[in-house]
């Protein structure tokens, strides 16, 4: 009896500590100080994140270096190192490993989430011998995340940049591959949007869609059953030469991706005043928010709410809060494009000159780096090919500027 009465009373201590903890989130403070991101200090006046002045700097490098220099994670370490920059622990090298985890963290644009993670029981375990038998870490449910807002290191397109970049680093790896296939994680299938792979066929390099050869990836059809990707393999000899010569002519036009950004800019200022009509309802919507939690808070309090109906109103407000501060960080960037200026079309046109002045004398990896620079991607049929460019508006080439 008094074993279960303890139990009893280690739960309901729990319970209640798992409340307060949750209610000082909800109130914007920092639960625990365990593990500080590299970058901030912790204020225990506060019980909040405050910018780091000397680490936010070198957080600031690694993302203005990552995005403006043709660098892999490991090759990015490797440059940190060479310049002797001190590592978040003070001591040791910077890892790849490392600086991916920090590059991907959403606090270095002012989001921190609590109650992200809780302890499982692993499925395997290697010792038997455990007091406690949570020793594994699972993701809770992201509706169940509570969001801290603390100082932005960066701003949130060189962010977006930055995650678009690992997710090109990740699809353009060789890896192991033997042959030289200019387009590897450019080509895409526009029957079922999957990738095209090289793939030699009796020492004949081809293209094919990874959902043709892959029976988990197969289409499902109208009779509910699997069936493989129908888009016909094409020789890479053929494809390969045929999106060469055409972004080499489209290169040496400098009028056509003028025309293109015009073309672009006219269908822009139709819907500008839509945007800007959804934005001012969206930002007017956050002001009021803020007053919502408080008045619901407030209830809680007085004991107009029980811990449930709570729960359930707050993480519906703050669902719609972080849906909202999406869409209008979303409307900003496309509120941001401005019309084609005359200062622009001049250096589109030293751009193209200076990438002419070589392209002829590029040898395969020279040419593979300009076609992922600006090509977003190549989608093939069966019988056409189209190929979908970035049009850059100023004179440096680098990855920043896709999707912009």
């Amino acid at each position: 009896m008094r074993g279960l009465v303890a139990e009893y009373e280690r739960e309901k201590i729990r319970e209640r500590t798992m409340r307060g903890s949750r209610e000082k989130a909800r109130q914007g403070k920092l639960v625990t100080a365990g593990s500080i991101p590299f970058g901030f200090k912790y204020n225990p006046e506060q019980s909040t994140l405050e910018e780091d002045a000397e680490k936010a700097k070198v957080m600031r490098l690694i993302f203005y270096t990552f995005i403006n220099e043709d660098l892999s994670l490991r090759a990015l370490a490797d440059k940190l190192n060479r310049l002797q920059i001190p590592t978040p622990r003070g001591k040791g090298r910077w890892r790849s490993s490392t600086l991916g985890l920090m590059l991907r963290n959403e606090v270095y644009i002012g989001k921190m989430y609590q109650f992200k993670k809780y302890h499982v029981e692993p499925k395997k375990r290697r010792k038997s011998s455990f007091k406690n038998k949570k020793t594994s870490v699972a993701i809770r449910p992201r509706e169940e995340w509570i969001q801290l807002n603390v100082p932005a290191l960066v701003p949130a397109e060189m962010f977006e940049a930055v995650q678009r970049k690992l997710e090109k680093n990740a699809v353009l790896s060789r890896r192991n591959t033997r042959r030289e296939y200019l387009l590897t994680g450019l080509l895409y299938c526009s029957m079922c949007g999957g990738r095209m792979k090289g793939n030699a066929v009796h020492g004949i390099p081809y293209y094919r869609c990874y959902h043709k050869s892959d029976p988990e990836k197969y289409l499902i059809g109208p009779d509910n059953k699997p069936y493989p990707c129908s888009c016909p393999g094409i020789k890479t000899e053929l494809i390969d030469a045929e999106v060469w010569s055409t972004i080499c002519q489209l290169i040496k036009d400098p009028e056509l991706l003028i025309s293109k950004l015009q073309e672009h800019n006219e269908d822009y200022s139709s819907t500008k005043e839509i945007l800007e009509q959804e934005l001012l309802i969206c930002r007017n919507r956050l002001r009021v928010i803020p007053r919502e939690k408080k008045k619901l808070v407030e209830g809680y309090r007085k004991g107009f709410y029980s811990d449930s109906i709570m729960r359930d109103e707050m993480g519906i407000i703050d669902n719609e809060q972080s849906e909202l501060e999406t869409r209008v960080t979303e409307l900003e960037k496309q509120l941001s494009r401005k019309i084609l200026s005359g200062k622009q079309e001049e250096s589109i046109r030293k751009m193209v000159e200076k990438i002419n002045t070589g392209i002829d004398n590029l040898d395969f990896k020279g040419r593979q780096r300009l076609l992922r620079l600006l090509v977003e991607k190549v989608i093939y049929n069966g019988q056409k090919i189209e190929i979908q460019t970035i049009i850059p508006l100023n004179e440096q080439l680098c990855p920043v500027h896709r999707r912009g």
